[in-house]
Protein backbone atom coordinates (compact mmCIF):
# COMPACT_ATOMS: atom_id res chain seq x y z
CA UNK A 1 0.00 0.00 0.00
CA UNK A 2 1.21 3.77 -0.65
CA UNK A 3 1.57 5.32 2.52
CA UNK A 4 -0.29 8.57 1.58
CA UNK A 5 -0.09 12.17 3.75
CA UNK A 6 -3.06 12.54 5.85
CA UNK A 7 -4.11 15.89 7.48
CA UNK A 8 -6.34 16.07 10.49
CA UNK A 9 -9.13 19.38 10.42
CA UNK A 10 -8.45 19.69 13.66
CA UNK A 11 -6.68 17.63 16.68
CA UNK A 12 -9.81 17.93 19.35
CA UNK A 13 -9.96 14.74 21.40
CA UNK A 14 -11.16 12.93 19.31
CA UNK A 15 -9.54 14.24 15.96
CA UNK A 16 -6.06 13.96 17.41
CA UNK A 17 -6.65 10.14 18.39
CA UNK A 18 -8.05 9.12 15.51
CA UNK A 19 -4.48 10.90 13.68
CA UNK A 20 -2.23 9.15 15.97
CA UNK A 21 -4.25 5.84 14.76
CA UNK A 22 -3.49 6.18 11.25
CA UNK A 23 -0.03 7.98 11.91
CA UNK A 24 2.11 3.93 12.03
CA UNK A 25 0.63 3.94 8.49
CA UNK A 26 0.90 6.79 6.81
CA UNK A 27 3.77 8.62 5.32
CA UNK A 28 3.07 11.72 7.79
CA UNK A 29 0.18 12.91 9.54
CA UNK A 30 0.01 16.74 9.53
CA UNK A 31 -2.53 19.53 11.89
CA UNK A 32 -2.63 23.28 11.42
CA UNK A 33 -1.45 25.40 14.36
CA UNK A 34 -2.99 28.35 13.05
CA UNK A 35 -5.57 29.72 15.18
CA UNK A 36 -5.20 26.73 17.76
CA UNK A 37 -5.03 26.53 21.07
CA UNK A 38 -2.30 25.18 23.39
CA UNK A 39 -4.35 22.62 24.73
CA UNK A 40 -4.67 21.61 21.01
CA UNK A 41 -0.68 22.06 20.43
CA UNK A 42 0.09 19.62 23.51
CA UNK A 43 -2.73 17.20 22.16
CA UNK A 44 -1.09 17.20 18.77
CA UNK A 45 2.73 16.78 20.44
CA UNK A 46 1.39 13.58 22.31
CA UNK A 47 -0.04 12.18 19.93
CA UNK A 48 3.30 12.52 17.38
CA UNK A 49 1.27 14.81 14.80
CA UNK A 50 3.52 17.20 12.26
CA UNK A 51 2.68 20.49 12.56
CA UNK A 52 2.36 22.72 9.64
CA UNK A 53 1.84 26.59 10.19
CA UNK A 54 -1.58 26.83 7.98
CA UNK A 55 -4.60 24.82 6.98
CA UNK A 56 -3.58 25.75 3.01
CA UNK A 57 -0.22 24.21 3.72
CA UNK A 58 -2.11 21.17 5.39
CA UNK A 59 -4.22 20.66 1.82
CA UNK A 60 -1.15 21.58 -0.01
CA UNK A 61 0.17 18.97 1.48
CA UNK A 62 -2.13 16.04 1.93
CA UNK A 63 -3.62 13.46 0.17
CA UNK A 64 -6.14 12.43 2.75
CA UNK A 65 -7.75 15.47 4.79
CA UNK A 66 -10.30 14.26 8.05
CA UNK A 67 -12.39 16.82 9.09
CA UNK A 68 -13.20 16.19 12.95
CA UNK A 69 -14.38 19.28 14.60
CA UNK A 70 -17.64 20.39 16.46
CA UNK A 71 -20.31 19.38 14.56
CA UNK A 72 -21.51 23.13 13.96
CA UNK A 73 -18.32 24.62 12.49
CA UNK A 74 -18.38 21.26 9.84
CA UNK A 75 -19.77 23.46 6.89
CA UNK A 76 -16.86 26.21 8.01
CA UNK A 77 -13.85 23.86 7.76
CA UNK A 78 -15.06 22.84 4.54
CA UNK A 79 -15.32 26.30 3.03
CA UNK A 80 -12.00 26.95 3.75
CA UNK A 81 -10.98 23.64 2.56
CA UNK A 82 -13.17 24.36 -0.95
CA UNK A 83 -11.53 28.30 -1.02
CA UNK A 84 -8.21 26.15 -1.43
CA UNK A 85 -9.01 24.23 -4.08
CA UNK A 86 -8.44 20.86 -2.54
CA UNK A 87 -8.64 18.06 -5.02
CA UNK A 88 -7.72 14.77 -2.64
CA UNK A 89 -10.04 12.64 -0.34
CA UNK A 90 -12.10 14.08 2.11
CA UNK A 91 -13.39 12.60 4.81
CA UNK A 92 -16.42 14.01 6.14
CA UNK A 93 -16.03 12.04 9.92
CA UNK A 94 -18.18 14.82 12.25
CA UNK A 95 -21.33 13.85 13.75
CA UNK A 96 -23.46 15.80 11.11
CA UNK A 97 -27.28 14.82 8.99
CA UNK A 98 -26.84 13.69 5.23
CA UNK A 99 -28.34 16.83 3.89
CA UNK A 100 -25.27 18.81 5.52
CA UNK A 101 -22.85 16.43 4.19
CA UNK A 102 -24.43 16.55 0.69
CA UNK A 103 -23.90 20.05 1.35
CA UNK A 104 -20.18 20.10 2.36
CA UNK A 105 -20.06 17.65 -0.87
CA UNK A 106 -21.49 20.34 -3.18
CA UNK A 107 -19.44 23.31 -1.69
CA UNK A 108 -16.14 21.12 -2.25
CA UNK A 109 -17.27 20.19 -6.45
CA UNK A 110 -15.99 18.13 -8.26
CA UNK A 111 -12.28 18.36 -7.43
CA UNK A 112 -12.25 16.62 -3.97
CA UNK A 113 -13.80 13.02 -3.61
CA UNK A 114 -16.25 13.93 -0.61
CA UNK A 115 -17.24 11.19 1.57
CA UNK A 116 -19.19 10.92 3.80
CA UNK A 117 -18.62 9.18 7.18
CA UNK A 118 -18.76 8.78 11.23
CA UNK A 119 -16.52 7.76 13.88
CA UNK A 120 -18.57 5.64 16.03
CA UNK A 121 -17.56 5.20 20.18
CA UNK A 122 -15.21 7.20 22.53
CA UNK A 123 -11.69 8.83 21.63
CA UNK A 124 -9.33 5.36 20.59
CA UNK A 125 -7.10 5.99 24.00
CA UNK A 126 -6.63 4.09 26.93
CA UNK A 127 -7.15 0.77 24.76
CA UNK A 128 -10.58 1.82 23.38
CA UNK A 129 -10.96 1.76 19.89
CA UNK A 130 -13.76 3.47 17.92
CA UNK A 131 -14.73 2.36 14.29
CA UNK A 132 -14.64 4.09 11.18
CA UNK A 133 -17.36 3.42 8.46
CA UNK A 134 -19.16 6.03 6.01
CA UNK A 135 -22.68 6.96 7.24
CA UNK A 136 -24.43 5.22 4.37
CA UNK A 137 -22.32 2.18 4.25
CA UNK A 138 -25.13 0.32 3.02
CA UNK A 139 -25.67 2.63 -0.13
CA UNK A 140 -22.13 2.53 -1.05
CA UNK A 141 -22.18 -1.63 -0.91
CA UNK A 142 -25.24 -1.31 -3.02
CA UNK A 143 -23.34 0.81 -5.45
CA UNK A 144 -26.40 3.43 -4.89
CA UNK A 145 -25.08 6.34 -3.32
CA UNK A 146 -27.74 8.92 -2.99
CA UNK A 147 -27.39 12.39 -3.70
CA UNK A 148 -24.53 11.33 -6.25
CA UNK A 149 -21.73 12.27 -3.37
CA UNK A 150 -19.07 11.39 -5.95
CA UNK A 151 -16.95 8.02 -6.20
CA UNK A 152 -17.39 5.93 -4.14
CA UNK A 153 -14.41 5.49 -1.86
CA UNK A 154 -14.06 3.20 2.05
CA UNK A 155 -11.93 4.66 4.76
CA UNK A 156 -11.02 1.84 7.08
CA UNK A 157 -9.86 2.61 10.43
CA UNK A 158 -8.84 -0.47 12.17
CA UNK A 159 -6.56 0.55 15.27
CA UNK A 160 -3.29 1.90 13.51
CA UNK A 161 -4.55 0.76 10.15
CA UNK A 162 -6.20 3.51 7.60
CA UNK A 163 -6.67 2.67 3.74
CA UNK A 164 -9.24 3.56 0.88
CA UNK A 165 -10.32 1.50 -1.56
CA UNK A 166 -12.34 1.66 -4.70
CA UNK A 167 -16.14 -0.19 -4.16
Amino acid sequence: MNRQVIGILHPGSMGAAVAACAAGNAAAVLWASARRSRETLARAERFGLERVPTVRELLDRSDIVISLCPPAAAEDVAGDVAEADFAGLYVEANAISPERSLRIAELLGTAAIVVDGAVIGSPPVGGKTPMSIPSNCGDLLSGQLQGGVGPVVVLVVDRTLISTHAV
